[in-house]
């Protein structure tokens, strides 16, 4: 399984290389690419690779990747509203999110109910204006129902009412 990793810049940052460190150790081939690369450079990493990995540390790359028929896995919130996941987001501060969905592939290991991850309190984002019809919730903010880990299967209607051209997961953090 390929990953496109999108990079802020022409190398990793720490924070970039433990990404991927994870992904490769998860058994994945990481290939990088970085966000101010062309279309045309964009359109032919997608061929071949499976999934593209946004992280927080990159802006302004959602138009780029929109129409990619390849899963894409995004922290950074300002993909959310391109990538049709909701119009709009907001953050709130704690360590841990409600797992409410086990039947997906992302948490079927987990049990339902209120996970830690991160050691101390941090900030997390979650949907908020209008949400896509087709949304699957995985997780929300604990003692709420604000959609924080979600995801859209290919085919599903996006927030501004189109279907999406792959998969797609927003996750809570970035």
């Amino acid at each position: 399984y390929n990953i496109l990793y999108v990079l802020e810049g022409a190398s990793a940052t720490s924070a970039e290389t433990a990404r991927i460190t994870v992904l490769q150790s998860l058994g994945y081939t990481v290939n990088t690419i970085v966000a101010s690369a062309s279309q045309d450079s964009f359109n032919t990493q997608m061929v071949s690779n499976d999934a593209i990995y946004v992280s927080a540390l990159v802006d302004g790359i959602a138009g780029k990747i929109v129409n990619s028929g390849i899963g894409i896995v995004t922290e950074q919130v300002d993909t959310y509203s391109t990538l049709g996941f909701s119009t709009s987001y907001s953050t709130y501060s704690q360590n841990s999110i409600d797992i409410t969905n086990t039947s997906h592939k992302i948490t079927t290991a987990q049990s339902t109910g209120d996970v830690i991850i991160t050691s101390s309190t941090q900030g997390f984002n979650k949907l908020s204006g209008t949400i896509a019809a087709g949304i699957t919730t995985l997780a929300e903010q604990p003692s709420t129902s604000s959609k924080t880990l979600v995801a859209l299967a290919k085919g599903s209607v996006m927030a501004n009412g189109s279907n999406t051209a792959g998969r797609r997961v927003a996750l809570p953090w970035g």
